[in-house]
């Protein structure tokens, strides 16, 4: 979330987790090459998360949409 006024900005990190999807832990057998490809498809572009719940690691689990696309 960025919240801009004037010259200041307020930016807060979140742990999301896209709902349905199984993806590699980074650790693990395509991991790196999931996360790159995620980036690449959403990495500095305007998103829309639409948050359903919390998981039992405290991410949030929802779907998202970057320029009216889903996602996932």
């Amino acid at each position: 979330i960025m919240i801009r006024s004037g010259s200041e900005i307020l930016a807060r990190k979140y742990r999301i987790r896209m709902r349905g999807i199984d993806a590699p832990e980074l650790k693990m057998t395509y991991g790196k090459e999931s996360k790159d490809a995620l980036v690449k498809l959403i990495g500095e572009k305007s998103t829309r998360i639409y948050v359903y719940e919390q998981d039992q690691f405290g991410r949030y689990v929802g779907d998202i949409y970057c320029d009216s696309v889903f996602i996932q």
